[in-house]
């Protein structure tokens, strides 16, 4: 579907695959996936605002959307 799609644009933009690395667009594209409740993408958000990679670091964003795919993790099983 739509989600999974927009969570493999944001991998392929976050390693560079197919072009260059693309920060910005890989944050962009796991968020979108990530507020239409796509676990794996809430997941890379989180990593990338606790690095800061492609978007202002941020503690308490990273740990709102880790929280957020546990949650959506345990609701999928």
């Amino acid at each position: 579907g739509h989600v999974e799609a927009m969570c493999a644009l944001g991998a392929m933009c976050y390693r560079g695959l197919g072009g260059a690395r693309d920060l910005p667009r890989a944050f962009y594209a796991y968020q979108n996936a990530a507020l239409r409740d796509h676990a794996p993408a809430a997941r890379n958000l989180a990593d990338l605002y606790e690095r800061g990679e492609g978007v202002p670091p941020s503690p308490e964003n990273a740990a709102f959307w880790r929280a957020r795919a546990e949650q959506l993790e345990k609701q999928a099983q």
